[in-house]
């Protein structure tokens, strides 16, 4: 059965299994036999609290209990002082016992459901990752990382971790009301057929408003973080333009709507602790007047009514857990709602793409063209297409740059070509294979530059080779990316050299310093297909022509896909196309198309 297959209409709690639950079965009836362990202890408990009242009420006489009928008939050698001193001592060595083992047991359910929070992140943060390129495109990366971190954390504390203590609870409620109704069975029966409908109604009274109240929170804290986000990054143009204010005032809004929204939840909560509280306190009343009414004696009544003290006072932590148990899953159910459907939407991307697994083996270089056949392709299905029925060839070893008006839907066809997007329609084939067939292999072979490169806040050591361990990093082909990306002479100035940290998105360096590191990290692993969209925007004129140079020197050995800022990029490219509303325009060489082509002559001018 597929994820969600089973709960998708069942509500939150379903839900709830569905994403920390299904599949680790084991681990949650360890906690559930120990919360049986528990509530048996609460009961053996109860028992004996009852016995030490009933011998303090009559020392001389018999105390009757449940299935095991009168104690003094059970040790007839022994006096009422023994009775008692053994009973007193076997409630101590009780507390000790349970005290020990709910220290166990809060232990292995802390550690159960914290451990289920970081499957659940892991989950979704490989889920994001498998999806494809296009939906990191429509997606805001505030929502992705509020549902992997503060989602996550939302629906630990807020629903697994209360869910544990909801059925630890419930077991000692179930135990101890054993022991309560085998003592006396008319008086619980009346009391809880009396105040049983009016928790009810307390719990539903306030069901509607904290599930708003989570809606509102939850809307509020992904709005606060996309709103710090947007602050910390666009800082250098906030400052210019003395915005600070304006973005201040909008995160405290969203920040205050979070916090009413959270003060809510909490006073509700809160309002119904003390209602039940009250219905307790009128519990006490009624089970009084009752037992007097239906105890035989003046000791009996007395034993049942301590018992009866010692359960109330057992018993309100354990009501008022399951209670904000039960409203904290009402709260974190937007939250549920969010993770269960990411976790929907990605299901068969986690199942079509093994990112663990290594490209197939064999040789990966290209020998013969890439052929784009009748390629079409759009983000949304309701929107229109970017690129329509674009056929073009590149041969292997060729030098090939795209031109053309801004939104002309040059980089989409380049993010195609790179594999980064598959086509609506179409395919794109090299040397007779299509590229999706295993584009992991496509890809390993591919150095990819963009304009909107990203620095990590790392080495630059660290930056060019990414994600590969230190220990693993080949400094030679380090040493030679560096060389060809002409950052040579600016890492040599650096004390550390390539231990030198760039900073958050490579803020320590400057904008051309910043693309060449993007350059060498495309170079790193010798690429035989390399790709600049626009990856020489930064450069100056000079450094650019530099660069340029020392690919051509690559050409007829390497295939180079460029798309240009300066037409002076692709001056001497074996082919140019021009790109214009989504089609390929004209094509040739780069002569060629500027007497074919008068829009390509107006750009040229």
């Amino acid at each position: 059965m597929r994820f969600g297959q089973r709960s998708k209409t069942r509500g939150p709690i379903w839900q709830s299994y569905d994403l920390v639950v299904r599949g680790h079965r084991g681990r949650w009836l360890v906690l559930a036999a120990l919360a049986m362990v528990v509530s048996g202890l609460e009961a053996v408990g109860a028992g004996l609290v009852f016995v030490l009242l009933g011998l303090i009420a009559e020392p001389g006489g018999g105390v009757e209990l449940p299935i095991f009928g009168d104690l003094t008939g059970l040790f007839p050698d022994a006096d009422s002082s023994a009775l008692l001193v053994g009973a007193a001592v076997a409630i101590g060595i009780f507390f000790l016992v349970r005290g020990a083992l709910q220290v166990v047991q809060s232990y292995v359910q802390n550690r159960i459901s914290y451990n289920a929070g970081v499957r659940l992140s892991a989950r979704l943060v490989r889920g994001y990752l498998a999806m494809p390129y296009s939906y990191h495109v429509r997606r805001e990366s505030a929502v992705l990382v509020r549902n992997a971190i503060a989602s996550v954390q939302e629906v630990i504390g807020r629903v697994v971790l209360p869910a544990a203590k909801f059925v630890a609870e419930t077991m000692v409620v179930v135990g101890i009301s054993v022991v309560l109704f085998a003592t006396a069975p008319l008086a619980s029966l009346f009391v809880v057929a009396l105040l049983g409908p009016m928790t009810y109604l307390i719990l539903r009274m306030v069901k509607a408003r904290v599930k708003r109240y989570g809606r509102l929170a939850t809307d509020s804290a992904q709005e606060s973080l996309r709103t710090l986000q947007q602050s910390l990054h666009g800082i250098r143009d906030i400052r210019l333009l003395g915005r600070e204010r304006f973005f201040i005032r909008m995160f405290r809004r969203q920040r205050s709507q979070d916090a009413r929204a959270r003060a809510s939840q909490a006073t509700f909560s809160q309002l119904t602790s003390v209602l039940v509280e009250l219905l307790l306190v009128s519990f006490i009343v009624v089970f009084l007047v009752v037992t007097v009414v239906t105890a035989g004696t003046a000791g009996e009544s007395f034993a049942v009514l301590g018992l009866f003290a010692y359960v109330v006072m057992r018993l309100k932590p354990s009501t008022q857990k399951i209670i904000s148990a039960a409203n904290n899953l009402r709260f974190a159910t937007p939250a549920i709602d969010d993770l269960y459907r990411d976790l929907e939407e990605t299901e068969a991307a986690l199942r079509s793409f093994d990112m663990w697994k290594e490209p197939s083996d064999g040789d990966a270089s290209l020998h013969d063209r890439v052929s784009v056949k009748d390629v079409s392709f759009r983000y949304r299905d309701d929107a229109d297409d970017v690129l329509q029925r674009v056929n073009l060839e590149i041969g292997a070893g060729e030098s090939v740059g795209f031109c053309g008006p801004t939104g002309g839907g040059k980089s989409t066809l380049v993010d195609i070509l790179a594999g980064l997007l598959e086509p609506t329609s179409g395919r794109v084939v090299a040397d007779g294979i299509d590229i999706h067939g295993d584009v992991r292999r496509w890809q390993r072979r591919i150095g990819f530059v963009s304009q909107d490169m990203y620095l990590f806040d790392d080495s630059l050591l660290r930056n060019i080779a990414l994600g590969i361990p230190d220990e693993k990093i080949d400094k030679e082909a380090v040493r030679w990316a560096v060389e060809m990306a002409q950052l040579n002479e600016f890492v040599a100035t650096l004390p550390m050299g390539l231990d030198t940290q760039v900073g958050e998105h490579g803020t320590l360096l400057s904008g051309g310093q910043r693309q060449r590191v993007a350059i060498a990290r495309a170079l790193y692993r010798n690429p035989d297909i390399l790709f600049l969209d626009e990856g020489t925007s930064a450069l100056d004129n000079e450094t650019e022509r530099h660069f340029i140079e020392a690919l051509h020197r690559f050409q007829g050995m390497k295939t180079l896909i460029l798309v240009a800022h300066r037409l002076s990029t692709i001056r001497n490219c074996d082919r140019v196309y021009f790109v214009e509303n989504g089609r390929v325009a004209g094509g040739g060489s780069y002569d060629e198309l500027y007497e074919e082509n008068p829009a390509f002559r107006r750009m040229a001018v």
